[in-house]
């Protein structure tokens, strides 16, 4: 991800999910995959998990760019 290969990274962070779906990082990581891919509403879906998981400052704000991005500064307020 960290070198722009979003296509290759996207489905790592998806098997991170399954093997722990109790960890925040990997929602996390796949929401900035998926965030790099312009797929907003999946975007969001992965920031608003690792909120659920643990919410942080930055998963907050990815989230309300995102919103943005997608047009909907009413949720991203």
């Amino acid at each position: 991800s960290r070198e722009g290969r979003h296509e290759e990274a996207g489905p790592h962070f998806e098997a991170a999910i399954r093997i722990k779906p109790d960890r925040p990082k990997a929602p996390f990581n796949l929401g900035h995959v998926r965030f790099m891919q312009r797929r907003w509403a999946e975007a969001a879906a992965c920031f608003e998990r690792s909120i659920e998981l643990r919410p942080t400052d930055k998963a907050y704000y990815n989230l309300a760019v995102t919103h943005t991005q997608n047009g909907d500064l009413q949720a991203a307020e």
